[in-house]
């Protein structure tokens, strides 16, 4: 495949692609639970790992019958040792 179709390729696709240091990684887009717009996730995400959005939600990464969800990141509460 020639270049100019392997950019082809990567607009047309229904997942995106970006190029990091000569490696492709994917990602899939996962609906935010706060302001509605897409999220990209790596494939290789992990539940209970932290995303931010540009809509400023900091958001944890939940795995449910093997289907990524997000959730508002709820943080850890200050312990002060009582």
């Amino acid at each position: 495949m020639c270049f100019t179709h392997y950019l082809t390729f990567i607009k047309s696709s229904s997942f995106t692609l970006s190029m990091k240091c000569c490696e492709v990684m994917s990602v899939f887009k996962v609906k935010c639970p706060i302001c509605g717009d897409f999220v990209d996730v790596p494939d290789d995400v992990v539940s209970g790992e932290v995303i931010e959005h540009s809509c400023g939600v900091t958001l944890e990464v939940v795995m449910e019958d093997g289907e990524v969800k997000l959730k508002p990141f709820e943080g850890v509460g200050e312990d002060w040792g009582e």
